[in-house]
């Protein structure tokens, strides 16, 4: 038993030596709370054709990510994700770039 402790110890220590960082996240030029506010407008204007009415969704994560996707790159944008309360599988997600451009990234759930 012992050895099997020490082992676990060890290996949970070496995991800790070689980790590495993920990379630098630079300073959002578009604040969340700016990104929040194109992204409803936007989508709550009904610019998204969706299978419940827009006004019955709610804003439910705005992430700042290079991770879109498959597509992993340099650029930097905050990811905000709308979701149906009820039928939570329904969902539409947009990107908003350091230019304050909006983007479709995903919708989910039948039209």
């Amino acid at each position: 038993m012992r050895k099997i402790i020490l082992s676990f110890i060890a290996v949970l220590m070496s995991s800790v030596v070689f980790a590495r960082p993920g990379p630098e996240i630079p300073i959002p030029k578009v604040t969340a709370i700016e990104a929040i506010s194109i992204a409803s407008d936007y989508f709550y204007s009904g610019n998204t054709k969706v299978y419940y009415k827009p006004k019955d969704y709610i804003m439910l994560v705005a992430e700042y990510t290079c991770n879109f996707g498959k597509k992993n790159n340099a650029e930097w944008a905050w990811k905000i994700l709308f979701v149906h309360p009820k039928a939570n599988d329904h969902s539409v997600s947009y990107k908003i770039d350091s230019k304050k451009t909006i983007s479709l990234l995903d919708i989910t759930g039948g039209l």
